[in-house]
């Protein structure tokens, strides 16, 4: 079965709540303490997050060796007959060009925040960009990301409170990125995930790097498996573009392709021996780009079937006091 076949026969049933949802958020703007249902990614800086929602869109997110997302990020992805796209509103003709518009988007955010805000936060801001993209075969998605996790800097409270105000609102999902090169208690959205969600009912994982983990002592595998960090909605491991392959500017569809070899290499290269195992155990379900969408797109249609009921009925109510 192709992806583009795939993704529209998983998603066309999810369609009408999405496009609900999309509805509603413009009329929620200004009430607080009001969620609309989602799916929020959160992960430490340099985790890979910019590099998952690249793999899952065929966008070009900005990236660097610093921060780079400093407002959220709210990605809508619909399949559609031909390719459009825009940023806040913009449109935009050319797909290579939506990174280029994400980071000045996210620049003239930060540039006309309050000045109360920018005084304790340099660097970043709450407001969110829009991103939307339609084309042939892509799956039906809506992803908030989140700036990465600080351990340090003025902006880090200001971060933190931002990530734990979305993953506490009972309507969200929560997707931890998480490093397979570090350990697990060292990263914080697993810790934070816990606190908002402790049984794990909705959360789930997404761990990189499986290709530089060299030492059985950081097996973020070993510690999911254990049950000791809960992911009760479930975990895939991708493999991402590495720093070689973004300088030579291997494409996404090369990079998919890279990751297909690597998790169906006989030894896996790289890798120490323990990881190489414990890698080989995971089913086809929870390895590579197409399971993780596969994954996303049954959570994203499970929650917002149950988590849209009182909208609904609150539309309802709506239109009957509008027709009486």
């Amino acid at each position: 079965m192709s992806e583009a076949f795939r993704a529209g026969f998983v998603t066309s049933g999810i369609r009408e709540e999405l496009d609900l949802v999309d509805r509603i958020r413009p009329l929620l703007e200004n009430e607080s303490g009001v969620e609309l249902p989602g799916i929020v990614v959160v992960g430490n800086t340099s985790v890979g997050k910019s590099s998952v929602l690249e793999a899952i869109s065929g966008v070009e997110f900005p990236k660097g060796s610093t921060v780079t997302t400093t407002c959220p990020i709210r990605l809508t992805l619909r399949s559609g007959p031909e390719f459009a796209a825009s940023v806040n509103g913009a449109s935009i003709n050319n797909k290579s060009l939506i990174g280029q518009h994400i980071r000045t988007a996210m620049e003239e955010a930060v540039r006309n925040r309050p000045a109360t805000v920018a005084r304790h936060n340099p660097g970043f801001a709450g407001t969110v960009i829009e991103v939307k993209l339609y084309e042939p075969g892509l799956p039906d998605l809506t992803l908030l990301d989140l700036p990465g996790i600080l351990n340090s800097g003025v902006a880090k409270d200001f971060v933190k409170t931002l990530i734990q105000q979305h993953i506490s609102y009972e309507q969200n999902v929560t997707v931890c990125v998480l490093d397979m090169t570090s350990h697990l208690t060292n990263q914080n959205a697993i810790d934070w995930a816990k606190e908002a969600d402790p049984a794990g009912r909705r959360t789930l994982g997404i761990v990189t790097k499986p290709d530089r983990a060299v030492s059985a002592d950081t097996n973020a595998l070993d510690q999911l498996e254990s049950g000791a960090f809960l992911m009760g909605l479930g975990y895939v491991v991708v493999r991402n573009r590495d720093g070689d392959e973004l300088r030579a500017n291997l494409s996404v569809d090369e990079a998919a392709e890279r990751e297909r070899q690597f998790f169906s290499g006989e030894r896996l290269s790289g890798v120490s021996a323990h990881v190489s195992e414990a890698l080989k155990k995971l089913s086809a379900n929870q390895k590579g780009k197409q399971a993780l969408i596969d994954l996303l797109l049954r959570v994203q249609g499970s929650h917002l079937k149950g988590s849209l009921i009182p909208f609904r009925r609150k539309g309802h109510r709506q239109n009957n006091e509008q027709g009486a």
